[in-house]
């Protein structure tokens, strides 16, 4: 299924290896990346690579990554687990060993040595005499199955229960979640509640607050901000300009919000000049000395459009016209430009 995606398929049996051993997940912080985006027979409708670092409620630190491209890999499922007096590693591609360290060994001697699987560990004397004889993927399928089987007609403990599969379906659904807004679930949450905090505290001075969503910062885009509102009762101080900057729609955004907009930075953006940024990788305080902030009515917003929602909405917050210019070319430029803009907004409808 497509909207269970990479982390849904392979990554799943990390995470209930990683459920098992270390416990519950409690923050996720993820990326993705698709490196094919059409196959020869279709287009492909989830993600080539998923990667992610983790905190588990314990207070460990962990990174998982799930791929279909890693060439030369067949059914590379590892897992490396490194603690304060030595690491273990397992890794299904050589099921019939374990890689094991010891902080105490002798510092000559210190190193991971080769473990192999022998009668001593549980279940393997019911297919193999003597350690070092390798069993196989439909062994282990076969043990597992003789756990189920004993803890139906037995009554044995059995960790894989429904809630332990919820979990890791809650995880997957985080996972996702911060892929999709590139930062951390639980660091979000922090930091909406964080806002909202802020924005009581005001209040509770008599005075209005309001929220600049902005370039290159937490809360950027579209989606970010309609997040954000989602999350908390907070007012928007609506940046036309860094609105548009991300592909955002800010006349669309303004009438479906306008009961949380008290306040609004006017101020334009030049299209053209952000094409040509992404192009180059120029940072945004390069991209302003490439002029892609205008007075409003040269870039690409519709001024009088913008001017018939206000009135269609009966506006009547604050407005104030703003042009990025650091560093200024020169002290000569604010003026000239301000006064440009004024005559674009008058013909906009703007008194």
């Amino acid at each position: 299924m497509p909207e269970l995606r990479r982390i849904g398929d392979l990554g799943s049996h990390l995470l209930s290896v990683s459920q098992f051993i270390m416990g519950d997940i409690s923050g996720v912080d993820a990326m993705k990346t698709t490196i094919f985006p059409e196959r020869p027979k279709a287009k492909v409708e989830n993600e080539d690579i998923i990667s992610f670092m983790m905190e588990y409620a314990n207070g460990a630190k962990g990174m998982i990554s799930s791929s279909r491209v890693a060439t030369g890999r067949k059914n590379y499922l590892a897992y490396e687990i490194q603690g304060t007096k030595g690491s273990v590693k397992y890794d299904l591609e050589r099921m019939g060993e374990v890689q094991v360290y010891f902080q105490d060994d002798a510092e000559r001697d210190r190193s991971f040595r080769q473990v192999f699987l022998n009668p001593l560990h549980k279940g393997y004397s019911a297919f193999q005499p003597a350690g070092g004889i390798s069993i196989a993927y439909n062994d282990m399928k076969i043990l597992e199955v003789h756990e189920l089987f004993s803890a139906i007609t037995k009554g044995t403990k059995y960790d894989c229960t429904f809630e332990f599969g919820y979990k890791i379906d809650r995880t997957v659904a985080a996972i996702l979640a911060s892929a999709e807004k590139r930062g951390c679930v639980e660091e979000w949450t922090t930091y909406a509640n964080n806002v909202q905090k802020v924005a009581d505290h005001v209040a509770s001075y008599g005075l209005t607050g309001t929220f600049h969503p902005h370039v290159d910062s937490h809360v950027q885009t579209e989606e970010q901000i309609e997040r954000l509102l989602k999350d908390t009762n907070v007012l928007l101080c609506l940046d036309t300009g860094h609105h548009v900057y991300d592909g955002g729609e800010p006349i669309a955004f303004f009438k479906k919000h306008a009961d949380r907009i008290p306040y609004i930075h006017i101020k334009d953006c030049d299209l053209a000049v952000k094409k040509k940024m992404d192009e180059e990788k120029w940072s945004f305080a390069k991209a302003v000395t490439e002029d892609i902030i205008v007075e409003p009515g040269k870039g690409s917003i519709d001024m009088a459009a913008f001017h018939a929602a206000l009135v269609e909405k009966n506006y009547d917050g604050w407005c104030v016209v703003e042009q990025d210019l650091f560093p200024v070319k020169s002290f000569d430029l604010p003026l000239k430009l301000a006064k440009i803009g004024r005559e674009n907004l008058r013909k906009a409808g703007f008194q």
